[in-house]
């Protein structure tokens, strides 16, 4: 019979590994966030298409025949 200290002993170093990985993985988004560079020009939030400045909507209304042939490929 396994006492209950025999099995947290046993997973110790999986509960290091997961701490190590969590932290890792928050000094990695932590140091990005600090080191990379912030933009607040005028026209940061603007959709850019190739150099061209966007014409029209951004949101176009297929017809349903698309959405089918699109399905079949």
């Amino acid at each position: 019979m396994h006492h209950p200290i025999d099995q947290i002993e046993a997973f110790w170093p999986l509960a290091l590994f997961v701490a190590a990985v969590i932290l890792l993985a928050a000094a990695m988004i932590g140091s990005s966030h600090l080191l990379g560079e912030h933009h607040k020009g005028r026209t940061t939030g603007e959709p850019y298409e190739s150099g061209l400045i966007s014409s029209g909507p951004a949101w176009i209304r297929f017809d349903v025949k698309y959405y089918l042939v699109a399905m079949f490929f």
